[in-house]
Formats: C-alpha cells, structure tokens, sequence
C-alpha cells in the first residue's frame, strides 16, 4: 500500500509538524478496514508516515504498557512485550525508538522528546514527574485513536483521579527485578494507582465526549471508513480534573461496594 493513502489519514486528523502525539491503535480494526479497501495493512508504512507527518520537531509516543511487573514478573525494557496492542511491539523493532523507564506504563518513542523521557525515572504510575504529567503540561500534546478501539484509551482518566485523589483507588508499591537498556539487572520498586477492592468500579469516559466535542477537545474524523478520534491533552485533565475535584468521585464512575474492610 502506497504511503499516500497513510499520508491522507494522517492529514485527515489533521496530524501536522512539531506535535507530539501519543498513539493508541487498533490495528486488528485498521486492518480489516483495509482488507475491506483491497489493500493489506503495513504498520510500519503507517509509523513512516506519521514520522514524516510530525517532523524532526515533533515527538511520537507509541503505548507499551505492560502489567507483569505487577505479578512478580522481570521487566526488560528491551523485551518485554506490549500489553496495550502490538503497535508498540512492532516500535520496538524500529530504528530510532526507545523505551521510558517505567515497568508498568511506558511508551516507545521517537522525536525531539525522545532522550527526556526516557531519562523519566518516576517511581509512581501517575506521578508528578511521570510521563502522564508531562504530557498534560504541554500545549501541542495530543492523544491520536486510529481503529474502532473497544474503549477510549484514556488512561489520562487514572492520572487525573490520581492527582486529585479519588477513594475508591490507592497507591500500592510493586518490587521485581529490572533489567536496563544495558542489560544491567537489580531489584526495583514502581508503584501503580490501583483499585481498591472492596469496589467494583465502572468507568464509562464517553459520559464527557458532548462537552469535549463542543469545545473542540475532542474531534472525530472518518476517512476510508476507518474511524480516528484526537484529543487535546492539557484541555481534556482541565475538565477531568474540574470534574473530579467538584464531585469526589467522577461522573463517568459508577462504584458499587463488595465488602466491608480495608485491603491490605
């Protein structure tokens, strides 16, 4: 399949030079869209012309969350496969990435940001000196869906109910071997913001998709029949977090309590 027609997706979402995106991809749906178009789906040729399409200024961060830290599982950071979708896998495979720091959400990336993120050493999931914090500082940061993704992806939602505090999750402290981009093994410990279990907790964030389209956070693009959703990042915490702080638990949260006592 010809870049072009990758090149007309990306400018659909109106993906321009100097952004820094943060890609979740359903590549399962891209490909059948495709197949459906009599063509074959090549990601890489997809990463080539997003590359293409942010520049040498610009910054691509593709998911490579993995939870096996959390099971007591090593985590390479040179081999550990993605959990989030296999873009990130095929990432790690390409000239040019490399991986953040953090066991349980990171990313593979690519750009002018590159080296500062992968310098983040942030103990906490969702911390202030985490990615997710990053992101939410800068102006041009998107977050770019591609594919009919079974649900939005916003794992900002946990960042922000991290940050404003939420009681129905808490901070809890996972130990595991690690080994470096040097190969270097020793014994670390990462924390994450999990569910509190005496909760079962429903999170429904498509609750915000009127108010975030209406304001232009949210935009929504159909191009070959292949649906693509943008998210402006610093603008969609500001209404999370407005919402979290004025209600103690979020709209989009649904907590039904399993039993009585603490977790520990």
């Amino acid at each position: 399949m010809k870049r072009d027609f990758y090149k007309q997706l990306l400018d659909e979402a109106q993906i321009r030079e100097g952004m820094i995106v943060d890609v979740v991809a359903d590549l399962f749906d891209l490909a059948k869209q495709c197949m459906k178009l009599g063509k074959k789906f090549d990601p890489n040729t997809f990463l080539d012309a997003l590359e293409t399409n942010v520049g040498d200024s610009g910054t691509i961060l593709i998911r490579c969350f993995t939870w096996d830290f959390c099971h007591g599982k090593k985590f390479d950071i040179n081999s550990s496969p993605s959990q989030s979708g296999a873009l990130g896998n095929i990432a790690m495979k390409r000239m040019g990435y490399e991986r953040t720091r953090h066991p349980i959400y990171n990313w593979m990336v690519k750009g002018k940001w590159r080296d500062y993120l992968c310098s983040i050493d942030e103990k906490e999931s969702f911390g202030k000196g985490s990615v997710f914090a990053w992101e939410e500082k800068n102006d041009n940061a998107i977050q770019l869906n591609v594919g009919k993704l079974q649900s939005n992806g916003i794992t900002l939602f946990h960042y922000i109910e991290e940050k404003v505090g939420v009681p129905y999750r808490y901070i809890k402290d996972f130990r595991g071997e690690y080994v470096d981009h040097l190969g270097r093994s020793e014994w670390k410990t990462y924390s994450m913001y999990v569910r509190d279990l005496n909760y079962d907790i429903d999170t429904q964030d498509c609750v915000y998709d009127r108010e975030l389209e209406e304001r232009g956070i949210k935009k929504n693009f159909n191009c070959f029949g292949i649906s693509i959703n943008t998210y402006k990042i610093k603008e969609l915490c500001e209404v999370y977090q407005k919402d979290f702080s004025g209600n103690g638990i979020p709209t989009g949260v649904t907590i039904t309590p399993v039993h009585r006592g603490n977790i520990k």
